[in-house]
């Protein structure tokens, strides 16, 4: 037998079953992620030793290059510089 599941059923359901397993949410994700990219410093390139900031916090125009929280970052507006 096939259970047929709308997208809300099956959205719900996701969520439930993340929540179950200690996933973060999307929000708690970005929230950890602000905060790294606020506090720890970056190895290596031009920003050695400083605090990269994050693209969201920063007042300035602001880029994701070498924050250490890119790869897992949920902010679907990331900048690149050219």
């Amino acid at each position: 037998m096939q259970y047929i599941l709308n997208q809300e059923e099956l959205d719900a359901l996701n969520k439930r079953a993340n929540a179950a397993q200690g996933y973060p949410t999307k929000e708690k994700l970005q929230d950890f992620c602000t905060m790294v990219a606020n506090s720890l410093p970056v190895q290596g390139g031009w920003m050695d030793g400083k605090v990269w900031g994050c693209i969201l916090t920063e007042e300035d125009e602001w880029y994701c290059d070498s924050c250490p929280a890119q790869e897992i970052c949920p902010y679907p507006n990331k900048e690149w510089s050219k």
